[in-house]
């Protein structure tokens, strides 16, 4: 067995998980960061974050001209 160290980013990955894992630690995290930050963190809402997220891996590659709603019409 090989062992590698983890990534740089503290990001969690949910797509290594699979089928009703995966959608618990959304409904978890969608939870804590609603208690934490407030409404806007439902389960739709972070996917498309993380879609968002894979996509532009670079932040740089972000222009500020453009808002949420033209990212997410280039995301679909």
């Amino acid at each position: 067995m090989r062992i590698t160290k983890p990534p740089s980013s503290s990001t969690c990955q949910v797509a290594s998980f699979t089928g009703a894992v995966a959608e618990n630690i959304e409904q978890q995290l969608s939870q804590q960061l609603t208690e934490r930050l407030g409404k806007g963190f439902d389960i739709h809402h972070l996917r498309n974050m993380r879609q968002f997220y894979q996509s532009f891996p670079k932040r740089n590659a972000v222009r500020t001209e453009l808002s949420w709603t033209h990212y997410r019409t280039l995301l679909l």
